[in-house]
């Protein structure tokens, strides 16, 4: 959960920026966030939207509707970028914000679980392993 000034970003560099594995999810406010400029080995989506309040679950789901990621922060955002080895090329997955997920740990995160409800942030189809997209939900 990354700051909420709009001077500031979770993911800060000063030029390229690769992630070759893991699970990241950095949130926080969109006008200068910035997302990973190469994700050879998995999907990465950067997304902007509507700012959300705190404690206000967001999810990352699978065609399925199986949430990939899940977090419920403790601060506003309106930016995140999320990677994990299950977001491939060529899947589709919806980005919800509200809702219920089960088995959050005491920081409000979980990956590979259930969830319920929420609404529809934007869609995120991967033509590659780098999506960018903005939404006004």
């Amino acid at each position: 959960s990354g700051p909420t000034s709009d001077l500031d970003s979770a993911l800060d560099c000063a030029g390229s920026s690769v992630i070759n594995g893991g699970v990241v999810v950095a949130l926080g406010s969109a006008p200068m966030a910035q997302g990973f400029s190469n994700s050879p080995s998995q999907g990465t989506a950067f997304c902007k939207f509507k700012t959300q309040a705190a404690n206000t679950l967001l999810t990352l789901r699978d065609s399925e509707g199986n949430a990939i990621v899940a977090i419920s922060p403790d601060k506003a955002y309106s930016s995140a970028v999320i990677s994990a080895p299950s977001i491939k090329k060529g899947g589709s997955y919806t980005l919800m914000a509200g809702g219920n997920a089960t088995g959050l740990d005491s920081f409000g995160f979980a990956q590979n679980t259930t969830c319920t409800g929420g609404e529809l942030i934007m869609n995120v189809t991967m033509k590659a392993n780098i999506f960018q997209g903005g939404s006004t939900n």
